[in-house]
């Protein structure tokens, strides 16, 4: 992988598997107007080297503690309804956990 320094313009796209794990999370209770609580987001590391945050979808809220660390997670989106901040409807990353 090339590295570039802060600022360039030098540029590459790269193609991303959508495979890494979860590195970090949190459980939202109390959301921000418009959303529907509780739903977890999650900070995942790919396999490619970037970290990505996005909602952890398909999950029981029960099972969110730190057994979740680590564990192997694909990339995904979905849209979901704008906000009062929002004019439009915006699409959002999402993470599932992969079949063991």
């Amino acid at each position: 992988m090339k590295s570039h320094k802060a600022g360039s313009t030098d540029l590459t796209p790269t193609e991303l598997s959508g495979k890494g794990a979860i590195r970090t999370f949190t459980v939202i209770r109390v959301a921000p107007e418009g959303k529907k609580p509780p739903y977890i987001v999650a900070m995942a590391e790919l396999d490619e080297g970037p970290w990505a945050l996005g909602n952890l979808v398909d999950m029981d809220l029960g099972q969110a503690d730190m057994r979740l660390i680590g564990k192997r997670v694909t990339l995904g989106s979905h849209v979901v309804k704008g906000d009062t901040y929002s004019t439009d409807d915006i699409r959002v990353l999402t993470f599932a956990l992969k079949e063991a």
